[in-house]
């Protein structure tokens, strides 16, 4: 949860709150987060008594007229589905509620605003108090560091450490905590970009990377570091088609112009997961608004972990020849509200064509879905209403997707998207 620093952290994290309507039918389990309260989709959808694909019509008109603003009241929080698994689900705070309260159930809308108030201002008081108490342990913890900080200087006074001891000491500890911190910000996804190196003098070429990987394997075998399997390809030509990704040109110019980029993608199989998945965002046609993860197995690849619920492996360290066999098969999923599951299967690592740029869209067919349409009932709903509506709720759908049309497909400009995401 997000606190402002010296501020009563006021609702205790992930707290659970079970509402219910006056009618005795309706029983939710609100979330009490960053002192407001949140439901996914379903349980807005069940509030109001209305189709789920209903209320994302709605929340998507409030944030396209600007009403809300979505950054602003939408959050992931970790949910266990009914499979047993962790997803991290979609939720919309009282504002965006509310909002959609009035447009499709104002009395029960006021009647969740009244509780949901009433609740809020009894957990800010129980909140501060144990604000309170976490400020207290954490003085506590304060005093401890400095007892062990002053222990080591009463050992240094008492000449139980040289000073040299005591200065190699303190230097260990030093490049140590730069050391985790350094390692800590990598797995975060939090190391500053500082200025780029673009003046590449120099392309290595396939026979000197060979020689240079022999040689330290050599190396490391009279060390007893590393065995023979050490630095061998485990599939022909995979180092040079490494190469040729990294010193790509397109319109004549470098494709990863600094060092650093180059080294960014000196990987096996070229792309990470989290490439792949800004690659399927524009081949499908999606908008990219909502989380993702990739299944491999029974590993989960995702955006990193934001402290809620399940803990996905990084997709920006993995490549997909890292993660995936060829001919095997994985699943990619997008929008965990609309719950949108694409099965993929990778086929076979190519050596890349000289002069192609890539990635590169071979073929496709329709249009994917709308975003935010309520799933496959909710995108089924939007296809019978676009065969000739005949109810007003219909009509509204076929008002709210405009000039979409599910049989379209431009390949031309699918591959165009993808050489404005290089």
């Amino acid at each position: 949860m997000r606190n402002s620093k010296n501020k009563p952290e006021n609702i205790q994290k992930g707290e659970i709150v079970i509402y219910r309507a006056d009618d005795g039918k309706t029983s939710l389990d609100v979330r009490l987060e960053e002192q407001t309260v949140w439901l996914n989709l379903n349980q807005v959808s069940k509030l109001f008594q209305r189709d789920k694909s209903v209320i994302s019509r709605h929340l998507s008109n409030i944030f396209k007229s600007k009403e809300l603003h979505r950054n602003s009241v939408v959050a992931f929080f970790a949910t266990t589905a009914s499979d047993g698994k962790i997803y991290r689900v979609e939720h919309f705070n009282l504002d965006a509620i509310i909002s959609v309260g009035y447009r499709v159930n104002s009395k029960r809308g006021t009647q969740f605003r009244i509780w949901a108030t009433n609740t809020l201002r009894d957990h800010l008081v129980k909140g501060y108090t144990i604000y309170q108490k976490r400020l207290q342990e954490n003085q506590a913890r304060m005093k401890e560091l400095e007892e062990a900080v002053e222990l080591v200087r009463s050992a240094q006074d008492n000449r139980q450490l040289s000073a040299s001891e005591a200065s190699g000491l303190l230097n260990v500890i030093t490049e140590y905590a730069r050391s985790w911190l350094l390692l800590q910000r990598y797995d975060e996804d939090e190391l500053p970009v500082k200025e780029l190196n673009k003046q590449v003098v120099y392309e290595l070429s396939e026979e000197e990377a060979w020689k240079a990987i022999d040689g330290l394997r050599d190396d490391l075998k009279r060390k007893k570091e590393a065995g023979d399997l050490f630095g061998r390809e485990n599939a022909q030509g995979k180092l040079k088609g490494i190469l040729g990704s990294i010193n790509q040109t397109f319109g004549g110019k470098d494709l990863y112009p600094s060092i650093e980029e180059k080294a960014a993608n000196l990987l096996p199989a070229g792309f990470t997961l989290e490439k792949t998945h800004r690659v399927l965002q524009t081949v499908m046609g999606w908008e990219n608004c909502h989380l993702y993860e990739f299944r491999i197995g029974r590993e989960t690849f995702g955006p990193s972990d934001d402290g809620f619920g399940e803990e996905k492996k990084s997709d920006k360290k993995v490549t997909i020849g890292e993660a995936l066999k060829e001919g095997e098969r994985f699943v990619y999923t997008y929008d965990f509200g609309d719950n949108w599951e694409h099965e993929l299967v990778f086929e076979k690592l190519v050596q890349p064509e000289e002069g192609k740029l890539y990635p590169v869209c071979v073929d496709g067919s329709r249009a994917c879905p709308p975003e935010d349409c309520g799933g496959i009932p909710g995108y089924e709903m939007i296809l019978q209403a676009l065969r000739g509506p005949k109810t007003q709720e219909e009509r509204e759908l076929v008002q709210w997707v405009g000039r979409y049309n599910p049989e379209f497909f431009d390949l031309e400009s699918v591959n165009r998207a993808l050489k404005r995401m290089r």
